[in-house]
């Protein structure tokens, strides 16, 4: 199940890849509170859910989530597509003050995306939609999250996109570089378009070529800030920064 906990981390998303078509965003607002041990400890999960108000939306439109992100003024962009040929893009606004109120879920974007498979989604640091399908390099997407869909038009509109070249390895986009292995591992700048070739380590743990013996691929990204760290299918990690 994937989950997102954008900032300023009031609310945290979770939707899931098959099976079912409802998307769930959680207030966790009110734990801000509890969140040192002595507050916490002793305390029933009863009564931490009591904290958490849960908001639920079912649409198709909402399968395959992959990201979220807060915009200022507006609420959450939220990014699903995940596992199917569509991208969708939708905008979560909070509640407005008072018991009972109810947050409000639209699709901005429905519009097919450059493969039949979505593989991968998120959002640049300035706010982008990225994507990328099976056999495909990654694809920016100018939406516009103040856009106020109406009547038929209901997300219809495809926003304006740029695809990046040297990218349909990509693992992760970490600070702004796509992270990509296609019998080697490179970085690709997200705005300039320029890739780099890195060496992975030796099976001797000295540097190597652009494709180390030893090594099947680079089955994983994880990244914070500018570091990322890189998972090989020996099981093996290794950090760049």
């Amino acid at each position: 199940m994937p989950l997102s906990l954008p900032p300023p981390s009031r609310y945290l998303f979770a939707g899931v890849l098959r099976g079912s078509v409802e998307m769930t965003a959680c207030d966790v607002s009110n734990l801000q509170s509890l969140r040192s041990p002595s507050s916490i400890s002793g305390m029933s999960d009863a009564h931490l859910l009591r904290n958490v108000k849960v908001h639920r939306c079912q649409d198709a439109k909402l399968k395959g989530f992959g990201a979220a992100r807060h915009v200022e003024g507006r609420g959450y962009m939220l990014f699903c597509g995940k596992g199917i040929k569509n991208i969708h893009i939708w905008m979560f606004t909070e509640p407005r003050e008072g018991k009972g109120k109810e947050p409000t879920w639209q699709c901005l974007y429905d519009t097919q995306s450059n493969g039949m498979t979505v593989e991968y989604l998120s959002f640049s640091s300035s706010g982008l939609p990225l994507s990328r399908s099976s056999g495909h390099g990654v694809r920016v997407w100018y939406a516009d999250p103040h856009r106020v869909p109406r009547g038929s038009d209901s997300g219809a509109a495809r926003p304006k996109y740029r695809d990046l070249k040297m990218t349909q390895g990509c693992r992760r986009v970490v600070a702004d570089k796509c992270w990509c292995f296609a019998g080697h591992l490179s970085v690709v700048d997200l705005d300039t378009g320029m890739s780099t070739h890195l060496a992975l380590p030796s099976k001797a743990g000295q540097g190597g070529g652009r494709r180390s013996r030893g090594f099947k691929e680079v089955t994983h990204v994880a990244g914070c800030g500018s570091v990322a760290v890189v998972t090989v299918s020996d099981g093996k990690s290794y950090l760049y920064g």
